[in-house]
């Protein structure tokens, strides 16, 4: 076999394990990229509904503290009236 011969081989093989190199290194790019996205999203998603319940979670304790003080209106209206007192009224 001719030397050049054998001098190309390895050459042309070097090149193919470049070339598939550089296609496995942007498909992993890709990918990453890819993940890094979905990340964000989901966090904004995540976001999103920790507010909700942020919101939710104010209006329940606005209503619990609503109908709390409701029952102390008339509870005390409930010991007047036993007392026999008369309501303020």
């Amino acid at each position: 076999m001719d030397d050049s011969k054998l001098d190309e081989a390895p050459k042309e093989q070097e090149g193919e394990i470049m070339s598939a190199y550089r296609a496995h290194r942007a498909e992993i790019l890709a990918l990453h990229h890819g993940f890094l996205e979905d990340l964000r999203r989901c966090g904004e998603r995540l976001e999103e509904k920790f507010s909700q319940v942020d919101e939710s979670l104010r209006a329940l304790t606005d209503s619990v503290t609503r109908r709390a003080a409701r029952f102390d209106e008339l509870d005390q209206r409930l010991t007047r009236l036993e007392l026999g007192d008369k309501p303020p009224y």
